[in-house]
């Protein structure tokens, strides 16, 4: 599984002001009668109803991602580019 992030980096160079990242992961799929599965419930109650409103009282299962790879991804400066437009 790859994962992807960008975001608009204010301190970065004026050339490529987007940084990024790309993770390469394993992905795990974890049960409700694994005590990881517990512990992030838990952790989904404790923070995740505050801050995000996701609309579900609760999940068939979680997932755990092993990082296998860490690459740097950064927008390259082109001529008439602009991130999110088409």
């Amino acid at each position: 599984m790859v994962l992807k992030f960008i975001w608009y980096d204010t301190d970065g160079p004026v050339t490529s002001p987007y940084s990024g990242l790309q993770l390469s992961c394993m992905a795990e799929v974890v049960t409700p009668d694994d005590t990881y599965y517990r512990f992030m419930r838990t952790l989904r109650m404790l923070v995740g109803t505050r801050l995000i409103h996701l609309g579900k009282a609760d999940y068939v299962c979680a997932y755990r991602f092993y990082v296998c790879e860490v690459k740097e991804k950064r927008v390259a400066s082109r001529t008439g580019f602009v991130p999110g437009q088409r």
